[in-house]
């Protein structure tokens, strides 16, 4: 079913169906974050998404009652506002903020979307063999530039550049993860030591403590047995 948005809560599909949105979750977080930064444009904000529909469930033979399944949603985007988006996005990065992991992000979105042009090159020209568009020959003339500008993988001088720089970039990962486990290491030792200081601390304050009381106790003996004596050479006189 396609969705027409009418109002600020309501759906209606194609088959005249009314069904509303809660959107509450969406105001009170603009109006806490509102709160908290007067100044700062709110460009959007989280949307999570739970459909569900009404259906009978039979319990007995003639008894039926009515519960909430959950149904899949996908909110998408056209195209422009996706190439907008990529757009935004590529301005707002910046080469000082770049970190391995926003590499390798990169890099994993462009081999999803090579493997999507891939699909669509696919597609196009099983069409063209079936029948079913007509042959744009400028649009061949560019898949023909594009598949010559591959590397030819059968070139030995080629394939041993590629495994040179691919064993350079392993030993720079294997580097790395050793440096990140003897670091880890590193800590966890100086933490068990640090917990050892603070439990020799802990023990010889306790240890302090039971001193001062044991010290107070015998303090108070003879303050005791000196009000005693006291008492005593009163009587006598």
């Amino acid at each position: 079913m396609e969705m027409i948005f009418l109002k600020k809560t309501e759906i209606r599909y194609k088959r005249y169906q009314h069904f509303y949105i809660d959107d509450n979750y969406n105001e009170n977080l603009f109006n806490m974050i509102r709160k908290i930064n007067t100044r700062e444009k709110i460009v959007g904000c989280i949307f999570p998404v739970n459909a569900y529909v009404a259906i009978e469930k039979a319990i007995h033979e003639n008894k039926f009652r009515k519960t909430f399944i959950h149904i899949p949603v996908k909110i998408g985007a056209f195209e422009a506002e996706e190439v907008g988006v990529e757009f935004l996005l590529k301005e707002l990065k910046s080469v000082s903020t770049s970190t391995l992991a926003t590499k390798v992000g990169d890099k994993l979105s462009s081999l999803k979307s090579l493997i999507a042009k891939l699909y669509e090159i696919s597609a196009y020209l099983n069409d063209i063999l079936n029948g079913n568009i007509e042959m744009n020959i400028k649009i061949l003339y560019n898949l023909q530039n594009v598949f010559s500008l591959l590397p030819d993988i059968e070139n030995v001088d080629l394939v041993q550049a590629f495994m040179v720089k691919n064993n350079d970039l392993m030993l720079n990962i294997y580097i790395g993860s050793i440096t990140r486990s003897v670091i880890a290491l590193h800590n966890l030792i100086n933490n068990k030591i640090e917990n050892k200081l603070n439990s020799e601390k802990k023990k010889s304050l306790e240890n302090d403590t039971e001193k001062d009381k044991i010290k107070d106790k015998e303090k108070e003996k003879e303050r005791k047995k000196i009000r005693k004596k006291k008492m005593i050479k009163k009587r006598i006189r």
